[in-house]
């Protein structure tokens, strides 16, 4: 779950966090962390759908050495990043493909497994 760090945790702040959509879901306690946002709005918000199919996504991975950032759509894999460092902060500008919601993993490149995924950021289509 994420909480903003610069306000202290409360149950009612986790739980409002939790409500939001705010989380991503990791291997294991000290397992990969991820945040996923793009234009002020973070993963399990709603955002208007870009112009011209592209979005522009704010991506932080801790403890994601030797993982495979995926980032992934309706309709499959829209990009790939190895990742080489512990601690990355990227930002990437990706074509949607009319994908209703963008979302990123983790996975080990090795045995494919999954170690980190987030909620999704959801696009308004009407």
């Amino acid at each position: 779950v994420y909480m903003p760090p610069d306000q202290p945790p409360t149950a009612r702040r986790l739980l409002d966090a939790i409500r939001a959509g705010h989380c991503f879901i990791t291997e294991r306690p000290s397992g990969p962390r991820l945040t996923l946002s793009s234009g002020g709005r973070m993963m399990g918000d709603a955002l208007p759908y870009p112009a011209h199919d592209q979005i522009t996504l704010d991506i932080g991975v801790t403890y994601g050495a030797g993982s495979m950032l995926q980032i992934i759509g309706a309709h499959g894999e829209i990009a790939k990043v190895e990742i080489e460092q512990d601690s990355v902060q990227l930002t990437l500008e990706v074509t949607l493909g009319n994908s209703g919601y963008v979302r990123i993993q983790l996975t080990d490149p090795v045995g494919g497994n999954l170690r980190a995924l987030t909620n999704p950021l959801y696009f308004d289509t009407d």
